[in-house]
């Protein structure tokens, strides 16, 4: 396996946004390298790719400690859809906590890395692996308006389909007034375009 190690465990806490930005742009350039390098036959096809994260997800609110960085996170946006787009050279994305203890995190890693049992999208924390799954939760009993601010700015990705763009009309009914959309497809005709206007007036 190939394993990028984003998480530092022996780094000092970022001083500011401006160097949380920098550290995630750097990750997500190195990720493209190593993907190029994969792709144009520069490694082994038989080598998976490993992305490890520290603290992108807060597993539990039971832990006033856990908390969740932005910047790792982006790294895990970046993972699937890598997993989508280059199946054959994915391995998965582990997720450490601030807890990690460096003398036996390489211990652990090796120990995922040899039984993930196809699992792609793992965090460790206190030694127990959490994965993904989607759960049923039970339903409201009363059905709460959603609360846009208006003096809010709001990012729809994928927001240039149609999916995207009747996300956007449906928030600016309900109050956004500000909206970002970004897609990798080309712009709407101008007839969809006015219809969005036109529901924001």
């Amino acid at each position: 396996h190939i394993v990028y190690f984003a998480a530092d465990v022996e780094a000092s806490v970022v001083s500011s946004a401006e160097q949380e930005l920098q550290q995630v742009q750097d990750s997500l350039t190195t990720v493209s390298r190593l993907v190029d390098a994969l792709k144009k036959g520069s490694v082994s096809p038989q080598r998976k790719l490993w992305i490890v994260t520290q603290e992108a997800w807060v597993i539990s609110h039971e832990h006033a400690t856990e908390k969740a960085r932005p910047g790792m996170a982006s790294l895990w946006g970046l993972g699937r859809a890598l997993a989508l787009e280059h199946a054959d050279l994915w391995g998965g994305l582990i997720d450490l906590d601030s807890t990690v203890d460096v003398r036996t995190i390489g211990e652990q890693l090796l120990s995922v890395l040899l039984n993930s049992a196809g699992e792609d999208q793992i965090a460790l924390r206190n030694g127990l692996l959490h994965v993904a799954r989607l759960r049923r939760y039970r339903t409201l009993t009363e059905q709460l308006p959603p609360r846009f601010r208006q003096d809010a700015t709001y990012l729809i990705t994928g927001g240039l389909g149609g999916l995207g763009l009747h996300m956007a009309k449906w928030m600016v009914r309900h109050g956004a007034r500000r909206l970002v959309l970004l897609g990798r497809s080309g712009l709407p005709s101008r007839k969809l375009c006015s219809s969005v206007a036109s529901a924001s007036r």
